[in-house]
């Protein structure tokens, strides 16, 4: 029997130690989160205009191609929420930070965030991004928590593949023209469906969170500039007329209530096939095309 439970006690030492180098090695790939952590640690005092948001930003935004010192600050799914979170974290390092432009999509504001079914994506912001939301001890401080994707980047890391990464300047380069499949827009009804509230329960939270934005914009004499991005008829001529319609409303009264500007370009026919990566995000040429589309735009503003 001593043999037994010794021989367990070992071999449990060796998996909690083969599990404890494993997220030691995650930790350490280079990833989107903890790269933009980075840079803004160390940049954030030189950038003039900051891009929050979800994919549609972190695919259609490309710093590269705006004339102001730029970042791309978005992330994929990201709620208002964490964009409050990261504009004030590195508040402190802000010395020329002029305009944040901020997108609102069919879902912002219906968004549940990372919660219930898709907690895991506070792990990202908890680990890499000093987050105080969660405690230390609990499973958004361990990548570990999210087995399925704890294993993908530790086989990579083990097969010597490049993990997901974003640009020097934050743009989500992997939505690339050479890497759109043959049936890139038959996923528009599933995205919509995806992207279609079916409850009202997240509305408040959301506004107050793009309220925290505006608010700190406004205090700091920063410029907010909201923006919806292109998508294609597919995905557009499904979206629900009632949410859509809501969307519109909220946007409207933020507008007057902050003097913010909206542009909106989700119907835009100056956009094609080829500017699209899917029915919703655009990919790298479309990227360019939308950015300096913006850029133009946001230069004809008194």
């Amino acid at each position: 029997m001593k043999r037994f439970l010794l021989l367990t006690s070992i071999l449990s030492m060796c998996l909690l130690a083969t599990l404890a180098i494993g997220e030691y090695i995650v930790r350490h790939i280079p990833n989107p989160y903890n790269t933009k952590h980075h840079w803004m640690q160390q940049h954030a005092d030189s950038i003039e205009m900051l891009i929050l948001g979800s994919s549609h930003a972190y695919y259609g935004i490309n710093p590269l191609y705006l004339k102001a010192k730029s970042y791309n600050l978005a992330n994929i799914s990201q709620p208002y929420r964490y964009d409050y979170y990261l504009l004030t974290h590195y508040a402190r390092h802000y010395q020329r930070l002029h305009t944040v432009i901020l997108p609102v999509s069919y879902f912002s504001f219906f968004l549940k965030g990372f919660e219930e079914e898709e907690w895991q994506g506070n792990i990202n912001y908890k680990i890499y991004m000093e987050c105080p939301y969660y405690p230390d001890i609990s499973k958004y401080n361990l990548e570990l928590s999210n087995l399925e994707v704890f294993r993908g980047k530790l086989q990579k890391a083990i097969n010597g593949e490049p993990p997901r990464n974003c640009s020097a300047l934050g743009w989500g380069n992997d939505y690339t023209s050479d890497t759109k499949k043959d049936n890139w827009e038959d996923t528009a009804p599933l995205a919509v469906a995806h992207h279609t509230a079916t409850y009202r329960k997240y509305i408040g939270e959301n506004i107050r969170h793009f309220e925290q934005i505006a608010l700190f914009c406004k205090e700091h004499d920063i410029r907010l500039i909201l923006v919806t991005t292109p998508t294609r008829p597919a995905y557009h001529n499904l979206l629900d007329t009632k949410q859509l319609a809501e969307m519109y409303e909220i946007i409207d009264s933020m507008k007057q209530r902050y003097n913010l500007t909206y542009k909106d370009y989700l119907k835009d026919p100056r956009f094609t096939a080829e500017d699209f990566w899917d029915s919703d995000h655009l990919s790298d040429i479309g990227a360019e095309k939308f950015t300096r589309l913006l850029q133009t735009d946001i230069s004809s503003l008194p």
